[in-house]
């Protein structure tokens, strides 16, 4: 294989990785999303109009329930957290990355050289 031809293979490799990437960052956001409305007990119920057995007036009324699954500010509370998350990994791993990793045993001190590692 040619250079060029690994390059242009690489390249959409790469491009492949991004996409899947982004859809596993949304598919993390809405299984979280998800969980927390169930967390908080904001599920939407199939059946709003609970009537009780008898139908009584000293029945009490039936809590509020949620209609719809949307709820665009615990949405963007989740999606925030989740991408702040996501990405203070990747800066610490991108700065942990540039650090280095520890010296060649050849290298060390501990093997006994006296030489100093190529620069």
């Amino acid at each position: 294989m040619h250079f060029f031809q690994a390059q242009a293979l690489a390249h959409r490799r790469t491009k492949w990785l991004v996409v899947l990437f982004i859809l596993s960052v949304g598919a993390t956001i809405a299984v979280t999303y998800a969980a927390t409305l169930l967390l908080i007990g904001n599920i939407p119920k199939t059946n709003p109009r609970h009537r009780y057995r008898y139908d009584n007036d000293y029945a009490p009324s039936p809590a509020p329930v949620a209609t719809t699954w949307w709820d665009p500010q615990i949405f963007a509370i989740v999606a925030g957290g989740t991408i702040m998350l996501v990405a203070g990994a990747a800066l610490f791993k991108t700065a942990q990355l540039r650090q280095g990793g520890p010296p060649s045993p050849k290298w060390s001190a501990d093997a006994g050289s006296n030489h100093k590692p190529p620069t």
